[in-house]
């Protein structure tokens, strides 16, 4: 233990801040974060840690953020998860303006990491990966995983504690080396690697990018780094004809230090490497420019381009070796999008065994992406530990999309954000990728009767996608850092390239109403919780609320009068808010989109006459996560039960009429987390019941909608009237937003027997 005042005094190295929950230490949980110190500490840096109870908590966030900027650290390493940003977009880090490197302490044991394709599970990918995202954060990898410690006899227990991965803990390590190491080395003795793609592969088409001109930004990008005070040579030779050749001797030693498991990998499928390799390359001094080699066969280029199972070829292998042994400090990806981040391995928090991190190793990798594909960007984010600097797209004056193709697309999106998250979920969203794909003729036209899998399907109709996205672009190409927003772009790729911090920002189109993406040259984000209830999870929470209803008139024969509806950060990420939109559906009301963003900009009120039912008296209790992760989602809810009690309809069929308004929102208080209820969940007795009890209510004491404003409430059950027979449908006038028109549906007994589903589960 040591005061900050005083580390700041006595740190003669480059300084790293750890910062991590407060819980931690009291738990005596703090295996991950010595282990980190100790091999930072090894590594040449003076490192000090910093606990917190939470980052949004207001006394905490503050302490926080005038240590960050005292201690003027060459990086922080962040063990708390979720995203920490505020009403103002800032964070309590952001103030050093250096990296932010992102951790995962995982809530499974090493075994169901180490067997799992996905790495983490959806829980801790949200917490850790993908909210964090949010704030800018690199994602340096999964640091400790809980084991089961020594048993304790006196106790009679055994605990699972976070135990420290050595393997994990060395690259996160060295990947904050590498990073921190571009803003200690003076620019002009900085080896840059600017690579090209080869997909499609055609000659006319070398250095291809989605809407990016990667060959006329490759130049921009090198005069930028020139007016930077990089060592660049100017070569005027063209790349196509341009080799720079490594023997074959060099890529056997540079094999060896791979593992073993790959190499026997490499070996199976390519057999043994014959020749000395060459690459189509220029060395231009501080800067390399070359073509990233062919991953497998160029005649089945289109199939592997995006295949998770294939292993890459000598050739490839050796590429990415050979930039390492040359002693590359960063590598610049010029454009949507390689192949390196969809080699095999697992989805995220990746172990030495996966192929793009045994390729890139801790290389820092800075990625100007295009700011509509969020989906792809987050591969490059996740798998290779990528900065992804958004460049718009161009115009798209002449666009000819085809009808239903921008549902698809949307659609897609979706799907690449729920892979992973939740597999319910993204089964669902290839079904309606499928249907919308057959409603469109899009089905017949790539044969995906003929498909193998489902996944294959999935596949064909996203290439088409891509492929048209490419061709929609009727007015030339973006060139990087050039253009309105290039002076953004270029101040992004100069701010990667030495080391300091990027700031985030959504991704989206900027010509299809996202404004907000602009200026461009930020760390792209996917996720917006302002986008939450999705379109799709909408659906999908329609049809859980109608399913809710119809099993309770079944099993009781009649509605529901109240119900408490538990939401979760880690469950709406996963579903994009499914729960929630059920609830809403259950006062009768429905999210409103923009039509551009497809953000949630409101809630319409849907008129009686749409329903053979009345509205549902819910109440919300969310946990702090959501408070934090979600507050509008809160405020919202709110909004709608007070507008539904000004309604002028019956008491019998809208419960929030004739009386006073009250919360029906309730959560932990400000900077409160969790249920605190110690063994009581797990011990089976009618004290330890009452117990658990009391601490749900104690940590559902908050309103968090009371007038738009959180306070003290109580969380308490509302009493209502039976509904009388309705002998005439209602008309009702809008009061908070517009009417409908009436629908015909009427509620039907199911022919198949219902699936129970618990709506209170924590995810």
């Amino acid at each position: 233990m040591t005061c900050p005042a005083a580390f700041a005094l006595n740190a003669t190295r480059p300084r790293i801040l750890i910062v991590f929950y407060r819980s931690y230490l009291t738990a005596a949980d703090l295996h991950p974060i010595k282990a980190l110190h100790a091999e930072l500490s090894a590594r040449g840096f003076d490192v000090i840690c910093l606990f917190a109870p939470s980052l949004k908590a207001p006394d905490a966030a503050g302490w926080l953020s005038r240590w960050v900027t005292a201690l003027t650290p060459a990086a922080i390493v962040n063990a708390t998860a979720f995203s920490a940003r505020g009403a103002t977009d800032a964070t309590p880090l952001d103030g050093a303006d250096v990296p932010v490197f992102q951790i995962a302490l995982a809530t499974s044991d090493r075994a169901a990491w180490a067997g799992a394709t996905r790495g983490l599970s959806p829980a801790d990918l949200a917490m850790h990966v993908v909210l964090p995202e949010v704030d800018g954060r690199l994602f340096a990898g999964v640091a400790s995983f809980k084991e089961a410690a020594a048993r304790d006899g006196d106790l009679e227990y055994t605990r699972r504690e976070h135990r420290a991965d050595p393997a994990r803990i060395t690259a996160i390590a060295a990947r904050i080396e590498a990073w921190t190491s571009l803003a200690s080395k003076p620019v002009a003795d900085h080896r840059i690697a600017i690579i090209l793609s080869t997909y499609p592969g055609k000659a006319y088409q070398m250095a291809h990018a989605v809407g990016l001109d990667a060959l006329a930004s490759t130049q921009a990008i090198l005069a930028d780094l020139t007016e930077a005070g990089y060592a660049i040579t100017p070569d005027a030779t063209d790349l196509s004809t341009s080799r720079i050749h490594w023997p074959i001797a060099e890529y056997r030693k540079a094999l060896a230090h791979l593992p073993e498991a790959l190499r026997k990998d490499l070996q199976e499928t390519w057999g043994d490497p014959t020749e000395n390799f060459t690459f189509t390359a220029i060395d231009q001094g501080g800067a390399l420019v070359a073509l990233q080699p062919e991953r497998g066969r160029t005649e089945k280029r289109a199939e592997e381009y995006h295949d998770l199972s294939r292993c890459p070829c000598h050739a490839y292998v050796a590429f990415y070796l050979w930039l390492r042994t040359r002693g590359t400090d960063a590598l610049v990806h010029v454009g949507a999008h390689g192949t390196l981040e969809w080699l095999p391995g697992k989805s995220v928090a990746l172990s030495d065994a996966c192929w793009p991190e045994a390729l890139i190793g801790a290389m820092p990798v800075i990625y100007p992406f295009i700011v509509n594909d969020p989906g792809e960007a987050a591969q490059a984010k996740r798998r290779i530990g990528a900065i992804t600097l958004g460049h718009v797209p161009p115009p798209l004056e002449r666009t000819r999309t085809g009808a239903g193709l921008g549902r698809i697309e949307a659609l897609l999106d979706e799907f690449s954000n729920a892979d992973g998250l939740d597999p319910a979920r993204r089964d669902r969203l290839q079904r309606d990728i499928r249907d919308e794909a057959t409603a469109t003729g899009l089905a017949v036209t790539l044969g995906l009767d003929d498909a193998r899998s489902q996944a294959d399907a999935i596949t064909r109709i996203d290439t088409f996608v891509c492929d048209v996205k490419e061709s929609q672009y009727g007015d030339g190409l973006h060139i990087y850092g050039r253009g309105e927003h290039g002076e953004a772009e270029r101040a992004g790729l100069l701010s990667a390239l030495q080391g300091k911090r990027v700031a985030s920002g959504p991704s989206g189109s900027p010509w299809r109403g996202r404004a907000d993406v602009l200026p461009t040259g930020r760390n792209l984000y996917t996720t917006d919780t302002r986008a939450v209830p999705s379109r799709a999870a909408h659906t999908q929470g329609v049809k859980l609320a109608d399913e809710l209803v119809r099993r309770h008139l079944q099993d009781h024969g009649d509605y529901p009068r109240n119900l408490v509806v538990d939401l979760w950060a880690s469950a709406t990420m996963r579903t994009a808010g499914e729960e929630f939109a059920m609830a809403l559906h259950l006062l009768g009301a429905e999210p409103v989109w923009d039509m551009q963003s497809d953000r949630v900009t409101g809630v319409e009120i849907l008129p009686l006459a749409n329903f053979d039912r009345p509205r549902i008296d819910v109440t919300l209790r969310v946990s702090g996560l959501f408070r934090d992760a979600f507050p509008t989602l809160c405020t919202m809810f709110g909004q709608t039960v007070r507008a539904l009690a000004g309604r002028d309809e019956p008491a019998d069929w809208n419960p929030f009429v004739s009386k006073p308004v009250t919360a029906r929102v309730y959560g932990p208080e400000p900077g409160r987390y969790g249920l605190s209820m110690g063994d009581a969940a797990e011990t089976y007795t009618p004290e330890a019941r009452l117990t658990a009890g009391q601490a749900w209510l104690s940590a559902s004491s908050h309103a968090l909608d009371a007038d738009g404003e959180g306070g003290p409430g109580q969380l308490r059950p509302h009493r209502h009237p039976r509904p009388r027979r309705r002998r005439r449908r209602l008309r009702p006038r809008s009061g908070f937003a517009r009417n409908r028109p009436p629908s015909r549906r009427r509620l039907r007994r199911p022919r198949s027997r219902l699936r129970r589903r618990a709506i209170g589960r924590r995810g």
